[in-house]
């Protein structure tokens, strides 16, 4: 096991009087564990203060988790898959969104430092205002280039 955390409590006054200060706990973590040369486990929190263009609110507070997988089948092929929620509350308002991710990776290597990447992430959002739901599907493929 590796890993590290961080708490806090963060405040953020915005100018306007009319608004209400963006206040809460604040967290960071990370822990990663190996149950075998190839197979890697972790668990990654964060949270911090964002701004926004919502009307009535200064700004929000966001706070999300991951896990995740990679596996390494073979020296060259590195498999992996993850799953996230994030939180995000708004305010001065009762606003909070949500968002549920999903997400597969591949990576095929040709040396130890180029590599062809594919990845699927799917994304569900869902919002106390009214329209403002949505789910999106990306699909990329690239290169990537370590050294």
């Amino acid at each position: 096991f590796t890993g590290e955390a961080s708490a806090g409590y963060a405040v953020q006054t915005p100018d306007e009087p009319t608004l209400k200060d963006v206040n809460g706990l604040i967290f960071n973590a990370e822990l990663e564990y190996k149950p075998t040369a190839l197979t890697t486990l972790r668990f990654d929190a964060a949270s911090e203060v964002a701004e926004t263009v919502e009307t009535g609110s200064a700004g929000s507070i966001e706070r999300s988790v991951e896990f995740s997988i990679e596996h390494r089948p073979r020296r060259n092929i590195i498999l992996g898959a993850s799953i996230g929620y994030e939180n995000e509350k708004f305010s001065g308002t009762d606003e909070t969104d949500e968002d549920w991710t999903m997400g597969l990776t591949g990576e095929y290597l040709f040396t130890p430092s180029v590599g062809l990447v594919v990845s699927y992430d799917h994304d569900r959002s869902m919002s106390d205002s009214p329209g403002d739901d949505y789910t999106t599907n990306e699909i990329r493929m690239g290169m990537r280039f370590r050294r």
